[in-house]
């Protein structure tokens, strides 16, 4: 696979609990880090749930985001103050 995306603690934390969310229930700030992140590749709008159909979104990583949260979350990749995640996935 090539180079993996790094994350910062921001990235790492709004990844770990808006998957799954409804792009409509962000706030401003939510919806400029998720379009960040959309552009970057490691997150995505879903219509493929019932959903969907009516036009509504949902939050999903795309697999270059999950191999980057993965190196994120692996100890040696962050330092031992940095923020943890890891009991909220």
């Amino acid at each position: 696979m090539g180079e993996v995306i790094g994350l910062d603690d921001a990235d790492a934390c709004f990844m770990g609990h808006a998957e799954g969310l409804y792009v409509g229930q962000l706030d401003a700030a939510e919806m400029e880090l998720f379009g960040d992140l959309c552009r970057r590749g490691l997150m995505r709008r879903s219509y493929s749930h019932a959903g969907g159909l009516l036009g509504l979104a949902k939050i999903e990583t795309t697999d270059l985001g999950t191999e980057a949260l993965r190196t994120y979350l692996a100890p040696a990749a962050r330092p031992a103050d940095a923020l943890d995640i890891a009991g909220a996935a």
